[in-house]
């Protein structure tokens, strides 16, 4: 009888444990989908941020390149921008001051 009992104990053990193996793996198998759908989502979100990034910096670069056309004087110009801004624009920009002073034909001080 003590025989049959501990039998009937191994298979209920055994039962519960096939069973909890299925439920872990069907548990990680979800979990590895929700893992791969995150990763997917992310990547158009890079993506997005990436072509957000290029086009500011592009216009960023076309406003510094405009910015640069208006600092430098022009004969022609009729814009009459004060010699401080085009010194400070041309500043901002990293132009040193040897080149400042050559482009605006200015003196040093």
């Amino acid at each position: 009888m003590l025989y049959i009992f501990i039998f009937a104990l191994a298979l209920h053990a055994g039962a519960i444990h096939i069973f909890m193996r299925k439920k872990l793996a069907s548990r990680i198998q979800a979990m590895e989908q929700d893992l791969q759908s995150i990763s997917g989502m992310i990547s158009q979100m890079i993506e997005v941020q990436m072509n957000s990034h290029r086009k500011y910096s592009s216009n960023l670069e076309n406003l510094e390149e405009r910015m640069m056309e208006l600092s430098v004087p022009s004969h022609d110009s009729k814009l009459p921008l004060e010699r401080r801004h085009q010194v400070l624009a041309l500043a901002r920009q990293g132009v040193c001051l040897e080149e400042i002073v050559s482009r605006l034909k200015a003196p040093q001080g």
